[in-house]
């Protein structure tokens, strides 16, 4: 009997990429920083290229 083994497939979709850096900003307007578990990060609805986390 053979085994198979199925290797999940993990999509890189831009939309959920986020920068992560040391110092985190608003880019625009439309940006809200939040504090999630201890972690900062800026979200941005309107335009999502701009989330950030500082780490």
């Amino acid at each position: 009997m053979e085994h198979v083994f199925h290797l999940a497939i993990v999509k890189k979709d831009k939309y959920f990429q986020m920068k992560v850096r040391a110092s985190i900003k608003k880019r625009s307007a439309d940006c809200k920083i939040v504090r999630r578990k201890g972690v900062l990060f800026v979200i941005n609805k309107k335009n999502p290229k701009f989330k950030q986390r500082q780490g």
